[in-house]
This record gives structure tokens, sequence and C-alpha cells, in this order.
């Protein structure tokens, strides 16, 4: 009987990796810095706050156009807010935002860009403390006219923002 439950159960495992592999790992943004220059210095959160009675952050971010154009914010990681009492991170690995995706740039792209995150009630900072902060915003995303690489190259930078919280 154990014998055919760990058979059964492991075939369950190797299908869930087949799928979590298909479905979010296709592809996913790298940060480089190659003719990200005059953006460089712009790339930023302009403004984040909580939601009065949620437990949401609401966060808007900002990338000046370039040499090449307009430029909006394609994809977030490394997303997390802390102070010393206490800390909670969104994202480890980057994820596209701005109803960007692999193979697909959306044409109602926004700059700047306003995203809402929930989180654990019992992680919302206290009101009167500060926070900071810490976020990747990637932007320009290379996807080679069609071809799809597993890993997309776009403009990064890793950014922080101190904010006082209200509420």
């Amino acid at each position: 009987m154990n014998q055919k439950r760990f058979i059964i159960l492991l075939t369950l495992l190797i299908f869930f990796l087949i799928h979590v592999d298909k479905t979010h790992g296709s592809c996913y943004p790298i940060g480089v810095r190659k003719d990200c220059d005059k953006e460089w210095d712009g790339a930023n959160i302009i403004d984040a706050s909580w939601v009065p009675g949620a437990p949401i952050l609401n966060i808007t971010t900002y990338v000046p156009d370039g040499g090449n154009g307009p430029n909006y914010p394609e994809a977030f990681g490394h997303f997390t807010f802390g102070n010393d009492q206490v800390k909670y991170r969104f994202l480890k690995k980057p994820i596209f935002v701005n109803d960007h995706h692999c193979t697909y740039t959306s044409p109602d792209e926004k700059n700047p860009y306003v995203s809402y995150w929930p989180h654990d009630e019992s992680l919302r900072p206290a009101p009167g403390t500060w926070v900071r902060i810490w976020l990747a915003i990637y932007w320009r995303c290379n996807r080679f006219d069609g071809h799809i690489p597993k890993k997309v190259q776009c403009c990064h930078k890793n950014v922080f923002k101190n904010i006082y919280v209200n509420q």
C-alpha cells in the first residue's frame, strides 16, 4: 500500500512541476545595463501608500523616455517592504506587469504605472512609522521581434523609497 501511495504522489508531483514550468516558467525578465543610461537616473518609485482599511500597498512607478522613444515599467522583481517591526516580500523573482507578458506588449501600457499589492493584514506597518520599499524596475524589454527566449533582456534598476505610514 505504501509503495502505491508513493508512486501516485510522485506522479502527481511530476505533473505539478511540469504544469508550473509551462505556465510560470516560460520566460522571465532579466536585467541588463546596455543602452539604458539615459533613463537610468529617472527610473523610480514616485509614490507609495497603504489603502485605508485594507492590507493593500498602492505603488506608483515611473521610467523616463529614452533615446529609443517612450518607456514603461514592464516588470518588477525583488519587491519588499519593511522596518524594524515588519518585513514582507511580494516578489523574489521578477514578473511582467503593466499588461506585459513574454510575447505581448500592451497598447494600453501606462507610465507612471500604478499597481496594487495585497498582503497579510498582520504585516501591515503601524500608523506613524517609517517603512522602506525596495523594488527592481524593468523596462524596454527586448522580445527579439517575436522570438521569445526564456530570459527576456530588459533595462533595470534597483530602487528604494522611504514612506511614512499615515493609516
